[in-house]
């Protein structure tokens, strides 16, 4: 997806710095996204909310082995997306993105996203804000779109997370923290991908939620993981301690987030083939029936 951006890193009422395309999060998509727009010359910034890049990847153990990337989600890049050792795809990713020329903004979580039809507004948690407007008059003239999905959880059989969840659950634990009552947004990984089509073939410009049609609660959502990996039930942390091992920045994991695909699939047509984590983990445990091998 090709978007013309232009933001602005603001500070009070001073401009501190001016880009066209403003990429969130430094996972294998956001990287292979800026590395798109440094090869294209465009302005960019690549935000993370941590000091490193990919963030998931790198608190993985020591030695892990990591997949790549599914190749029905094809990723625009001249990135190396290629399965290895977790040191090994690091230090790949961290040389690549210096040798195109990305600009990232680390320790810069963003906290709220706000605007419609191109003019965004991005808040930092540090209060600064960036401002990201499409509607410029070479993007129209082109006829593109400024398109933003806003994904639910991943899931699926060959998603690193949920083999780790799996094998956490074989222990009898889930880090499901929060009230058993809270939801969670949750988004099958083949049916993220079809959403990117989906969005690229008839997407409106916009924002959009991009999850499972029905929204489980954490209790139910357990009572799934736990069946999924041939267990009675799976024991969740309590809410206070996820806090206090991870401090404030833990809160948003305990939250209630009932998020609705509505809006997307009036939109596009699209519709998963997964209909709530409920079904999707079932799936999951059908598929995978066999010991995990880290597990």
């Amino acid at each position: 997806m090709q978007r013309r951006l232009v933001a602005a890193v603001t500070k009070g009422e001073q401009v501190a710095d001016r880009v066209r395309v403003a990429i969130v999060g430094s996972g294998p998509a956001g990287l292979s996204a800026a590395a798109r727009a440094a090869a294209l010359g465009m302005s960019h910034v690549l935000i993370e909310k941590t000091d490193h890049l990919s963030d998931t990847i790198y608190k993985y153990q020591k030695g892990k082995h990591v997949m790549a990337t599914p190749a029905s989600l094809v990723l625009r890049s001249d990135f190396d997306f290629d399965a290895g050792k977790r040191e090994a795809i690091l230090g790949i990713w961290d040389r690549q993105a210096a040798d195109a020329g990305i600009s990232v903004r680390y320790k810069a979580e963003v906290v709220k996203i706000e605007g419609q039809k191109g003019a965004f507004v991005l808040t930092l948690k540090d209060k600064s804000t960036l401002e990201a407007e499409a509607q410029v008059r070479r993007f129209t003239e082109a006829g593109r779109r400024g398109i933003v999905l806003r994904m639910g959880y991943f899931y699926g059989p060959e998603a690193e997370s949920t083999l780790d969840t799996l094998a956490l659950a074989r222990r009898g634990a889930a880090i499901l923290a929060g009230p058993g009552e809270a939801f969670y947004p949750s988004i099958w990984v083949e049916d993220a991908a079809s959403a990117v089509v989906a969005a690229l073939r008839s997407a409106p410009a916009g924002i959009y939620d991009v999850v499972d049609d029905e929204p489980v609660p954490r209790r139910e959502l357990a009572r799934a993981i736990a069946a999924a990996a041939g267990r009675p039930f799976v024991l969740r942390p309590p809410a206070w301690l996820l806090k206090l091992a991870g401090g404030r920045e833990a809160g948003f994991m305990v939250r209630s987030q009932r998020v609705s695909n509505a809006r997307f699939k009036a939109a596009t047509g699209w519709s998963p083939s997964v209909r709530d984590a409920r079904e999707g983990w079932h799936r999951v445990g059908q598929l995978l029936r066999q010991p995990l091998p880290h597990s």
